[in-house]
């Protein structure tokens, strides 16, 4: 399994328009850079040199049989050229062994189902529980049921279409993306572990005035 970092010239983790080249990690007995590939800097492209550096990396990153792209922003067009060809991409600030682990536990661990679970009512996609725009995601579940779909493909849709007050997803792990993308888009965050469990509350609007999603 290989992860492709957007990288700068200092070898940092950056977004698409800062980019200097792909780092390559693998793991071996850890996480390891295993190889380089330049891509010229992206700042000031119009459109057409927008999409052919885009159209590279995913060639790049297909010919190597993976589909997991790293950095600190992918938004607009190369998130839009991206997501159409299958790539899967990660947001965060800094890379490390935790976070590969947690990547690779979100979009590459298919749990078994257990045999006594119904799945036919676990949509891949949270549900309103209550008025006012109280809606609920067992992320773990959803990803028994719906293996071939991330966390980015199952909450994105929901936080940047939806009309919610507050969310609360129940997780084994906070999805490594999660918090930075709240951070950008100015929603509040908060989580606290129940029963071996992750429970994150994502406040939207009124939410932060009438306090904790779950009363």
């Amino acid at each position: 399994m290989r992860y492709f970092v957007l990288a700068d010239s200092d070898n940092q983790i950056t977004d698409f328009f800062h980019l200097h080249k792909l780092i390559v990690y693998e793991k071996i007995q850890q996480w390891e850079p295993v190889g380089e590939i330049e891509i010229k800097n992206t700042q000031n492209m119009t459109r057409p040199e927008i999409e052919n550096i885009t159209e590279r990396i995913i060639s790049i990153i297909k010919a190597q049989n993976s589909e997991l792209l790293i950095g600190t922003a992918i938004v607009g067009l190369p998130y839009q050229i991206l997501n159409k060809n299958g790539i899967i991409m990660c947001e965060s600030n800094e890379i490390s062994q935790q976070l590969f682990d947690e990547i690779y536990d979100d979009f590459y661990n298919n749990l078994a189902l257990d045999e006594e679970e119904q799945v036919d009512d676990i949509p891949p996609y949270p549900v309103c529980i209550a008025e006012d725009g109280f809606f609920y995601f067992d992320f773990d579940k959803a990803m028994k049921i719906h293996p071939n779909l991330s966390s980015k493909k199952m909450l994105i849709p929901f936080l940047e279409q939806e009309l919610y007050t507050c969310l609360t997803i129940r997780c084994s792990h906070i999805m490594p993306w999660l918090t930075y993308y709240a951070e950008q888009r100015g929603l509040s965050v908060a989580s606290k572990r129940e029963d071996g469990m992750y429970i994150v509350n994502i406040m939207h609007g009124l939410c932060e005035k009438v306090g904790d999603c779950n009363g």
